[in-house]
């Protein structure tokens, strides 16, 4: 049996046996695997999405297993909000909801695989204009709507004048 000589900063020579590589190796691949096995189960599962009209808009109310870690946009004109629930899945598969609540037209719940764990997309469709406030309120995620006003239109997109 041969063993490879290696020399360490001191100068000292120390020898590489067979048996230590194998276990180095062994213990590199099993704590890569297990990294990668935490980081690809979700913690978070989305399990139930409700909408509700208010006063000035309306309310969705996203129901989670632990606290959402999450992010927003507003899409197409701000008539299209999506808001990402990072580490989460869809337990239960929420129906998808088409009945007009307030300003809102419909949402849907969407989970997908994305750098190496599992998102959950809550898209919602809204039949005008739109500015929103989210807030955590423990496992749920609440998402207020309130229709966006002139102002804000015309700054967005400055209207042609006639000459």
């Amino acid at each position: 049996m041969t063993f490879d000589s290696v020399s360490n900063k001191s100068g000292r020579s120390a020898v590489l046996s067979p048996r230590r590589v194998s276990c180095a190796l062994s213990l590199a691949f099993a704590l890569s695997v297990a990294g990668t096995a935490f980081a690809a189960d979700p913690q978070t599962h989305v399990t139930e999405v409700r909408a509700s009209a208010s006063e000035s808009g309306a309310e969705v109310v996203v129901v989670t297993t632990g606290t959402p870690k999450f992010s927003a946009r507003l899409a197409d004109g701000k008539k299209r909000l999506l808001v990402d629930i990072s580490d989460a899945d869809v337990a239960g598969s929420p129906a998808p909801i088409t009945e007009r609540a307030g300003i809102v037209g419909g949402v849907s719940t969407q989970a997908f695989k994305a750098d190496g764990g599992s998102t959950t997309r809550i898209t919602i469709s809204l039949l005008e204009a739109a500015s929103y406030r989210i807030r955590v309120d423990g496992s749920l995620l609440r998402i207020t709507l309130a229709k966006a006003d002139d102002a804000t239109l015309d700054q967005r997109a400055p209207a042609a004048k006639d000459a």
